[in-house]
């Protein structure tokens, strides 16, 4: 069984779990004695034990898996978890407020090709979390990790159901990838100059002005460095 201590690289020592088959033991999740502060939980410093979003995920994985087991330990600071079978699904998945919709969508990205049927899962909650620097927007996802994936012969979409920002959440962001039996091989062989940029200035539940000066802002500044330059705006 592997072992790992801290909680920053949480999601993707379950993750490697599951698709590697190997059972993981997770020690020293937030725990106050043993805190990291230049990891992620220096973001939390009072808190202990295992996080709300840390729970849900784990939910999460037990809904998109078969026979995974998991035994919190040590006053929810340790984990044992021992991976099933990836099954995917369709089905409707609740995300708490504390992190974005998308703290889970990623994850969901690296399992659900080489889950046994087709997957289409709709995330609810905030589409931009408490916590906005730690979590890729939908936007992101959608434009630039999707089609990342798509080089590699896996077939998804992100849709941007509704926006909802934390605490009141009430987004929406709805994830669809189709299984794969293998990947194909992908090669960078240059990176290339930037020739345009694309971006969106967003808002919720504010002035409608507010995102066209954000975008008029931005482009005032990037058309200093090339000309093509195009943000859009939505509420």
């Amino acid at each position: 069984m592997l072992h790992f201590e801290g909680s920053s690289l949480f999601r993707h020592h379950l993750v490697c779990s599951i698709l590697s088959k190997k059972p993981v033991t997770l020690t020293h999740l937030h725990d106050a004695a043993a805190m990291d502060y230049d990891s992620i939980d220096a973001h939390h410093p009072a808190a202990s034990g295992i996080q709300d979003y840390e729970v849900n995920f784990l939910k999460f994985l037990t809904r998109v898996t078969s026979g995974s087991r998991m035994q919190l330990q040590q006053n929810n600071t340790s984990l044992v978890f021992e991976p099933g079978m990836i099954l995917g699904g369709s089905f409707v998945h609740e995300v708490p407020t504390s992190r974005s919709v998308t703290y889970v969508i990623e994850a969901a990205l690296l399992l659900l090709p080489f889950a046994k049927y087709d997957s289409k899962i709709t995330f609810v909650g905030a589409t931009q979390g408490r916590e906005g620097d730690l979590d890729l927007s939908p936007d992101t996802l959608r434009t630039v990790t999707a089609r990342w994936m798509q080089l590699f012969g896996v077939q998804c979409g992100i849709r941007l159901v509704r926006r909802g920002a934390a605490p009141g959440g009430g987004g929406a962001v709805e994830l669809t990838v189709r299984a794969v039996r293998r990947l194909t091989s992908a090669v960078a062989k240059e990176r290339g100059r930037v020739r345009r940029v694309r971006g969106i200035a967003y808002a919720c539940r504010t002035a409608g002005d507010l995102p066209q000066r954000a975008a008029t802002a931005a482009k005032g500044v990037l058309l200093q460095l090339l000309p093509d330059v195009y943000v859009v705006t939505d509420m």
